[in-house]
């Protein structure tokens, strides 16, 4: 099958024959043709007109090129031609073609950790050089060279998909400088030991909220968490002042059930892809939301002691002050709820629950002791001056509270006041322990969290901030003396914790993490490691992928007929910023020191992502 990059605009259909991928030299192929394009350009000062649009087979605003050259699918954002031109110009001509290959990045497992701050400092941009818009599309067999090592054959057969802002800048043409608001891109790898190849695949997801503003030609919607609220046109800075309509950019999870996938954001609807594709198919309201009513991007999928699976997810909405929590349940073969429960707190609205975790009879969050700072709403996110998650705060005399909801609704829920003021984006997993008398929850925890964090301000001294140290810890829940006991598992920074699936609200063994390089809180930085953790002892099998490689989160894949829970292997994608390219790499999870069993060359970059699903062909 010929390899295909998509361009958006007038490269749209640019095409390269090879399937042996060589990236700089077609790299160098663009910024020739973006040269000739620029010299018509440039005597004609073309600029793109905003009553001109093309659309896709399914009516679709798209791009307005400068030319119509054929077939343009999903595409980005709309700017004028010489600013899209120069951007494809970035960058010398090469003085001699190699092949990328991540062989410096196997072979360093032995690289230090930056202790200095000097050291840090130079690290933090290598690192930032992740945070940047791709705009390329591909549909792309990857063999020979971009493979190195063999795809295990005895790997449990089925698709890794992969979500994760891409787009760092809105369409106004302003640039954003917090991922979380970034426009979703989806990923999808088909893996073929046969022929030692894997299938790569990715999207931008065309959300509903993008192709209004598209249509519109301009900004429609606030950012909710980039500093200035950016999301409104250059020049008009109070164009969306008390704007609360906040962009949905499905950008943080893919839930794949009942044949079906979509992509999720917390604060609103998902939006329906096509599996094999990856083409949007819109805005979905599941039949159980109503307008832009919230639906989590962190779902559980359970199984229930018959086998069959149930997925449960919420929706943590606002009224006033108040939280809102809406429970649901669904069956294997259904998208209509089993189940669902409706809970209202006082004063919670601003808790943040971004993840949760579910026992055989329970389900559980941890609400963070956060407020909203009402003086910087009036004074500043009023006047444009930065965004509503800005104006949230952290209280440090606050602790935290664990919330256990019973899965049976006869049941009423239990509020149970942690021993200290801590933050939690993710949790691990949970399950019963202790004859049913305790809950045990192992989550990644910070000790606060500052909200006014981003790319612009991001220094050494946030990495030697005991405030923004994540490490793993487990939470013992006594239900019978509603008390909570918190133990340290290890002091390694670390994030994105994951287990095997069909250990979810059962008791595990392992979680997977990506981590720092350095083992406590001196010089921990940026994820630079996979780490799998043995949750009852704490002892670690680390790889570190490189001084200047950085990997995301870990997705565990069962072996075929697999006999323990380790029996698999770890997907993760690395990205290394001295070669300015992306890997996916797969690693024995029985060996994780070993470093990767088969390491698959992206064509590019690929932006961090956030979340991902290994989903087993059964499901398909």
């Amino acid at each position: 099958m010929r390899p295909r990059r998509k361009y958006f605009g007038p490269l749209a259909s640019s095409h390269y024959e090879t399937s042996d991928f060589n990236v700089e030299q077609a790299q160098w192929k663009r910024r020739r043709i973006g040269l000739a394009i620029l010299s018509v350009a440039s005597i004609l000062s073309v600029t793109i007109a905003s009553s001109s649009v093309i659309k896709n087979r399914t009516g679709d605003v798209l791009y307005l090129p400068l030319a119509k050259t054929g077939k343009v699918q999903n595409t980005i954002g709309r700017t004028s031609l010489l600013t899209f031109i120069h951007k494809t110009m970035s960058g010398t001509r090469p003085n001699k073609v190699k092949r990328c290959s991540q062989v410096d990045v196997l072979e360093s497992q032995t690289s230090s950790y930056f202790g200095s701050k000097e050291e840090m400092e130079k690290l933090i941009p290598e690192w930032l050089k992740g945070f940047r818009t791709m705009k390329e599309e591909f549909d792309i067999k990857l063999e020979g060279s971009n493979v190195r090592g063999q795809i295990p054959s005895d790997i449990e057969e089925g698709v890794l998909y992969r979500n994760g802002p891409a787009i760092m800048e809105t369409v106004g043409g302003e640039r954003l400088n917090q991922p979380f608001d970034g426009d979703g891109m989806v990923a999808k790898f088909v893996l073929n030991a046969e022929d030692n190849s894997v299938h790569f695949t990715n999207r931008v997801i065309l959300t509903q909220h993008l192709k209004e503003e598209l249509e519109a030609g301009r900004t429609l919607y606030s950012s909710a968490f980039s500093s200035g609220n950016p999301s409104r046109e250059r020049g008009n800075r109070l164009a969306l002042p008390f704007s609360l309509d906040f962009k949905n950019v499905a950008n943080t999870h893919l839930l794949h059930w009942n044949r079906k996938l979509w992509a999720l954001w917390e604060g609103g609807p998902p939006h329906r892809l096509d599996p094999d594709t990856l083409d949007t198919e819109g805005m979905d309201e599941l039949g159980i939301l109503k307008g832009e009513s919230p639906f989590a991007a962190h779902y559980r999928i359970f199984e229930e002691d018959d086998g069959r699976r149930t997925l449960i997810n919420f929706g943590a909405g606002q009224k006033g002050v108040d939280l809102n929590l809406k429970i649901w349940e669904f069956d294997e073969n259904t998208m209509q709820p089993k189940k669902e429960r409706v809970i209202n707190l006082k004063k919670k609205g601003f808790a943040f629950l971004h993840d949760f975790v579910v026992t055989k009879d329970h389900y559980v969050f941890h609400m963070n002791p956060l407020s909203l700072d009402l003086k910087k709403v009036g004074r500043e996110f009023l006047l444009g001056k930065c965004a509503i998650a800005q104006c949230l705060k952290f209280n440090p005399a606050e602790k935290g509270v664990w919330l256990i909801v019973p899965r049976d609704p006869e049941k009423p829920f239990r509020e149970i006041e942690a021993p200290t003021s801590q933050f939690v984006f993710h949790h691990g997993n949970a399950y019963i322990d202790n004859d049913g008398k305790d809950i045990i929850v192992d989550s990644v925890t910070l000790n606060s969290f500052d909200f006014n964090a981003n790319v612009d301000t991001i220094s050494a001294d946030y990495f030697s901030s005991p405030g923004a140290w994540s490490r793993l810890q487990r939470n013992i829940i006594n239900l019978e003396s509603g008390t909570v006991v918190q133990k340290v598992i290890s002091n390694r920074g670390c994030e994105f914790p994951s287990i095997l699936p069909s250990k979810v609200g059962k008791k595990h063994k392992y979680i997977y993490t990506a981590c720092s390089a350095a083992p406590d809180i001196e010089g921990w930085g940026p994820n630079r490691a996979l780490r799998k953790t043995e949750m009852e002892t704490g002892e670690d099998d680390i790889y570190i992928f490189g001084d200047r490689s950085f990997p995301g989160e870990p997705v565990f894949v069962p072996r075929k007929n697999a006999k323990s829970e380790d029996d698999g292997y770890v997907m993760i994608v690395v990205y290394d910023s001295e070669k300015d390219h992306s890997c996916l790499a797969i690693l024995d999870a029985t060996n994780i020191k070993d470093g990767p069993v088969a390491e698959v060359q992206l064509p590019v970059m690929l932006p961090y992502g956030l979340h991902g699903a290994w989903v087993p062909r059964s499901h398909m």
